[in-house]
């Protein structure tokens, strides 16, 4: 399983979303990187992804392989 270093952008204002009294909130985001090289003939690729999802301050989270 992969784990980002530093939380994209996004990701982390999603993650800050509070409800407040009478108020409900709900916030998505996602977030994703691919690479691909070619170093004289070896293929390789890499990437990964994150998904957040804020319900009402419950935060979940999914990484996946774009």
């Amino acid at each position: 399983m992969y784990q980002f270093v530093t939380k994209p952008a996004l990701a982390a204002n999603v993650e800050d979303l509070k409800p407040d009294g009478n108020t409900h909130v709900y916030g998505k985001s996602v977030s994703a990187y691919k690479t691909w090289q070619n170093d004289n003939g070896h293929y390789s690729e890499d990437g990964r992804g994150l998904e957040v999802i804020n319900n009402d301050g419950q935060i979940t989270k999914h990484e996946f392989k774009p």
